[in-house]
């Protein structure tokens, strides 16, 4: 348990330093009000246009899920497969 711990803390840390060292050594940022508004609108409107046909997606039936098979799915995403953790389910709904 403490190896995980001491992992985390070390790659949290290596992350800092090296966002650190990236952004002193950026150019000063100019600000242009039309090409923001722009960009502010482009990602509104994707984020809204995801958002409308998540809402419109139908889930899936039982008789679906029950026809699933796992020698369907890439042979590098199998591993993902028959990984149920109760942390993380509640940690997924809580982000969505």
């Amino acid at each position: 348990m403490k190896e995980i711990y001491f992992k985390v803390i070390s790659i949290c840390f290596a992350q800092l330093i090296f966002i650190g060292q990236i952004s002193f050594a950026q150019n000063k940022i100019t600000l242009s009000r039309p090409k923001d508004v722009i960009i502010s609108g482009a990602g509104a409107t994707l984020f809204l246009g995801g958002y409308y046909f998540y809402q419109k997606k139908d889930p899936l039936s039982v008789e679906q899920i029950s026809n699933l098979k796992i020698s369907d799915i890439n042979s590098f995403d199998r591993p993902a497969v028959n990984n149920y953790s109760v942390g993380a389910a509640d940690a997924s709904d809580i982000l969505l």
